[in-house]
């Protein structure tokens, strides 16, 4: 009986090279190699296995049942080898997936136009790009590259700034009739305000001063409240609150006069000033994986020159 464990893809090859080429002396020719090293091959193998592959004598070689057997296998695996080395691979049978997570407004503004562009470019490369506000768990997600707005990235993950995101205290001009005196920054917290998630932070804002470096801790209690900008922005024109905006979602409004910017001397951080590009600690990472990331940090610092990352202080 044939000791599988034992029978390797080589060896069976090499009883297949050997039965077709009907002698030691003519395999050994054939590979360019001594007739004694060929027969002391075969003796090794057949010592390992137990089974008698070809019955020799001085005058006679004939091969064994089972060294039948082994060489049809042989055959079979010389036969599938040559097969997938001559067959054209098709795009979906080489083509590696990479899966990214943005939150829905910045990816609106920036991820979604640089994946797009990267999958023209790398068309070898599937891109599954979500959606998504608050992905926190990356291995439950299946996400592989996740963009989070945050001060702190988590220490589990690898993480890239991409850049920083400036926020502005701003309103409709119909809610300055019901509260015109905003002139400190403690006067917003008795306002009505709209926000987005306060991740974290517990409805606590910190503001600086540009000029003097003071700083402010304001403390919020939004009457509206929903996960995603472009629906703060929405509240925010129809005068619902004020709010605190990326300012790249609001920079018409601005201009037109739709929305009213407030204590322009004052810097704030209600969400987080760093986009970060975050994936898992692993040892093995796909190519696919490292060329996206690659790219959407290079396209971040040429499209976005003026929103330049920064050094960020994170939340205590």
């Amino acid at each position: 009986m044939i000791d599988k464990d034992s029978l390797t893809a080589n060896a069976a090859l090499f009883v297949a090279d050997l039965l077709k080429a009907g002698s030691i002396s003519n395999l050994a020719r054939k590979q360019g190699v001594s007739a004694a090293s060929v027969s002391v091959k075969l003796s090794k193998l057949e010592r390992r296995l137990g089974i008698c592959i070809v019955n020799r004598t001085s005058t006679t070689w004939q091969p064994t049942p089972e060294g039948l057997v082994i060489a049809r296998a042989g055959e079979s695996l010389g036969v599938a080898v040559a097969s997938a080395i001559s067959r054209p691979v098709d795009d979906t049978e080489k083509q590696s997936w990479v899966r990214v997570c943005a939150p829905t407004g910045l990816g609106r503004l920036a991820i979604g136009d640089i994946v797009v562009d990267f999958a023209k470019l790398f068309p070898h490369i599937g891109v599954s790009l979500l959606f998504e506000n608050a992905v926190t768990d990356l291995i439950e997600k299946e996400v592989d590259l996740s963009v989070r707005v945050t001060n702190s990235p988590p220490p589990s993950m690898i993480a890239h700034q991409l850049f920083s995101i400036e926020y502005v205290l701003c309103a409709a001009p119909r809610l300055l009739m019901r509260h015109p005196f905003i002139e400190k920054p403690g006067d917003i917290e008795t306002a009505p305000f709209v926000g987005a998630a306060f991740i974290g932070n517990h409805g606590r804002v910190m503001g600086r001063h540009r000029r003097t470096s003071s700083t402010i801790e304001l403390q919020l209690a939004p009457s509206f409240q929903v996960g995603e900008f472009n629906y703060v922005k929405f509240a925010t024109l129809h005068g619902l609150g004020f709010s605190f905006m990326p300012r790249y979602l609001v920079r018409e409004e601005l201009r037109v006069g739709t929305l009213r910017e407030f204590l322009t001397e004052w810097e704030f951080d209600p969400y987080g000033e760093a986009v970060y590009l975050l994936r898992l600690r692993e040892r093995y990472v796909s190519p696919a994986v490292l060329e996206l990331a690659r790219f959407i940090r290079a396209e971040c610092a040429t499209r976005f020159p003026h929103l330049k990352a920064k050094q960020v202080q994170p939340h205590r």
